[in-house]
């Protein structure tokens, strides 16, 4: 009797160990992987996010933060080399850009490039042809697939030791690999380490005498992905998604 129910007891701890890797396996957001080059040579990875069970379309974005120095017909974007160059342009309604710490080295080719409002709004273009700076629209699209944004978050952080602890929740299951680069406000750098800020291309209310844009952020201390309203004048990275 005990040889019995020792075989009937192994057959459903079989089966559910099969069925689990089945269901771990079917869960997955990547539904592909694929690469964008831009105008300055610069190549990108990206992925393709889908919900493994219900049909929501599919969502292909960058992997990277966005690096590029020029307009899609060729035109310099205008770069600030120091925190006062990017002081002197706060008022400067006008695109500019810069470096993580105003270097092109290091802390620059980790993070990308930190672009103001102005860049995302110019009508010369910034993104890839066929790709563009996702807007409110794009980004909610997103958090939907990954459960909404109480636990986008998570999803999208990398695993990276840049994040300060405890970087709450990072699995990065969407292969996204959010960056605590934090951005550009008066000059030096702020928040890295605590969060990675991405531009919309939407634009936000006036708060008395400067203009705002919607930004959306991952946070080293939870797995809420944030949406709020920036002053334009900020730098931020990007991230591009395909049209």
């Amino acid at each position: 009797m005990k040889r019995t129910l020792k075989f009937f007891w192994m057959i459903p701890l079989s089966f559910l160990l099969l069925t689990g890797c089945e269901e771990k396996e079917e869960l997955s957001y990547i539904v592909g992987r694929s690469t964008v080059t831009d105008i300055d040579g610069n190549t990108y990875k990206t992925v393709i996010i889908a919900h493994p069970l219900f049909d929501m379309g599919e969502v292909e974005i960058m992997a990277e933060n966005l690096k590029v120095t020029h307009f899609q017909d060729g035109t310099p974007i205008p770069e600030n080399q120091s925190p006062e160059e990017w002081r002197n342009g706060l008022n400067d309604h006008s695109p500019q850009f810069a470096w993580s710490h105003y270097s092109e080295e290091g802390e620059g080719q980790t993070y990308g490039v930190f672009y103001n409002w102005y860049v995302v709004s110019d009508n010369r273009g910034l993104c890839p042809a066929g790709w563009h700076v996702p807007n409110n629209e794009d980004w909610e699209r997103l958090f939907t697939i990954l459960g909404g944004r109480g636990i986008a978050g998570g999803k999208l952080k990398s695993k990276s030791n840049l994040w300060l602890p405890p970087n709450t929740s990072a699995t990065d299951e969407a292969e996204f690999s959010s960056l605590p680069g934090g951005f550009i406000s008066s000059g030096p750098m702020e928040e890295e380490g605590l969060r990675g800020w991405y531009w919309t291309s939407t634009e936000g209310p006036d708060i008395g005498q400067l203009s705002t844009a919607y930004a959306v952020h991952t946070n080293y201390d939870n797995e809420i992905m944030g949406h709020s309203n920036q002053y334009k004048s900020d730098g931020r990275n990007i991230r591009c998604v395909k049209d």
